[in-house]
């Protein structure tokens, strides 16, 4: 990660708060998107296996996994910052 988005993502987690409920796919949701295809939260690469719950959007047709909702709340602020690692 570049210095200049590790800057963007602690400052958007320094800034926001922590959202109480953030809305899961369906299941036919997940079933029509691409499978995200890493073991890490897009965000901070932080491994998915050591997260007590692990969340999942569903950005232009492919699933992407967060560790937290601070990470949600830092990709929707810039998600093409983070698609990039998938790609």
């Amino acid at each position: 990660m570049k210095p200049k988005q590790i800057l963007v993502v602690v400052l958007t987690i320094l800034f926001t708060s922590c959202a109480s409920s953030i809305p899961q796919p369906s299941k036919e949701e997940l079933a029509a998107a691409k499978p995200y295809p890493l073991d890490t939260c897009l965000v901070i690469d932080r491994p998915l296996s050591e997260t007590k719950k692990t969340y999942t959007k569903i950005y232009k047709g492919q699933q992407v996994k967060f560790c937290c909702t601070n990470c949600i709340k830092a990709f929707d602020a810039n998600p093409e910052l983070f698609m990039h690692k998938i790609k």
